[in-house]
C-alpha cells in the first residue's frame, strides 16, 4: 500500500465496533492537537485515524485519537500522555530506562493490553515531508526502549500485524489465547 490510502487495509481486517462507536475525529480535532502541542501528526496516522477512529488493533494495541480527554487514556492522545506522566515520574524514568530523555519526549499514541506505552519520537523523523517518525515502545518490566518501526504505517502493518510482533512474543499467533489477529475494534 502506498501513501495514505488505508482502503486495502480496511478490506484485509475485520472491523468491529462497540455498542455506540465514538465519532471519527476530523481535521479540526487533529489540527487543534497539532496547534496546541506543536507536533505535526504523521500523515499516515492522520489518514488512519480519520478512517477507523480510535480503537483496538488485534485486541492488543489501543490506538488513541485527539479530541476527547474525558474518555480516558485508552481512547484519547492527551489522556494517554497524562496517564504516562502520572505513573512515571522523571525520577522513575531516570532509574528505569536506558534512554529516559527519549521516553520523556515521545508523543504517545498507543497503549497495549500489557500496559506498554507506544509513541513517536519527534526528533527521529524518518520522512520529514510526510511528518513520519520512528515508533518506540516504553515497556513495563524492561529497562530498554524498543524501536518498533520507522513510520506509523510500518507499525500497523509490519509490527502489529506482521512478523515483528510475533518475533517479540516468540512465535505464532494463538487465536485461542489471543483472539483473531486481523481485527480492528472501534472504540
Amino acid at each position: 500500500m502506498a501513501g495514505d490510502d488505508w482502503q486495502d487495509f480496511a478490506g484485509s481486517v475485520e472491523a468491529e465496533s462497540g455498542r455506540k462507536p465514538l465519532p471519527l475525529p476530523g481535521d479540526a480535532a487533529l489540527d487543534q492537537f497539532e496547534a496546541r502541542t506543536g507536533f505535526r501528526l504523521p500523515d499516515s496516522y492522520r489518514s488512519f485515524i480519520k478512517t477507523f477512529g480510535p480503537g483496538s488493533l488485534a485486541y492488543r494495541f489501543r490506538i488513541t485519537a485527539p479530541g476527547d480527554p474525558k474518555r480516558g487514556p485508552r481512547v484519547d492522545l492527551d489522556a494517554l500522555r497524562d496517564d504516562f506522566v502520572s505513573v512515571t515520574s522523571d525520577g522513575e524514568l531516570e532509574e528505569s530506562y536506558d534512554d529516559p530523555e527519549r521516553a520523556r519526549r515521545l508523543v504517545l499514541f498507543c497503549l497495549t493490553t500489557g500496559e506498554d506505552f507506544i509513541g513517536w519520537d519527534p526528533r527521529e523523523a524518518t520522512d520529514p515531508g510526510r511528518h513520519e517518525y520512528a515508533v518506540y515502545e516504553v515497556p513495563r518490566g524492561d529497562d530498554k526502549l524498543h524501536r518498533l518501526a520507522g513510520t506509523f504505517r510500518e507499525f500497523v502493518e509490519d509490527y502489529c500485524l506482521g512478523d515483528l510482533f510475533l518475533q517479540t512474543i516468540g512465535g505464532e499467533w494463538d487465536e485461542d489465547a489471543l483472539g483473531p489477529r486481523r481485527v480492528y475494534t472501534r472504540a
